[in-house]
């Protein structure tokens, strides 16, 4: 279910995009979101400034409203989710966690599935 990487300084950029991307609509919206599963945060503030960029690029080719990518720290248990969007802030707002720098840390988050489409789904029907 999941792939790991150890070191995601060594990865490009747009794998960790794409390695598991998955589009959901949500009322009128397309959102994506791509989840890639790590041993450890290191290394992630090296690529910042190229993975928002890419993000925000990838989500203007697919028509998305939002596009977000879902850096899970197995050892942790936690997600960092990094945001493409018009109103980062409203993905923030979706789970009651501050935003910072287009992310929100999520802790306890590994599911996509279980734990971040539905707090999506309640925030833009409700």
């Amino acid at each position: 279910m999941f792939k790991s990487s150890s070191n995601l300084a060594d990865r490009k950029v747009e794998e960790l995009i794409e390695e598991d991307l998955k589009e959901f609509s949500v009322s009128d919206y397309k959102v994506g979101i791509g989840q890639v599963s790590v041993m450890g945060l290191e290394g992630l503030e090296k690529l910042r400034e190229e993975l928002n960029q890419k993000l925000e690029t990838a989500r203007n080719e697919k028509g998305l409203r939002y596009l977000l990518l879902m850096i899970t720290d197995l050892l942790e248990e936690n997600t960092d989710l990094w945001i493409a969007g018009d109103s980062p802030e409203e993905i923030a707002k979706a789970f009651n966690e501050p935003l910072n720098q287009n992310r929100v840390f999520l802790p306890g988050v590994l599911s996509r599935k279980k734990q971040v489409v539905p707090p999506l789904t309640k925030y833009f029907l409700g």
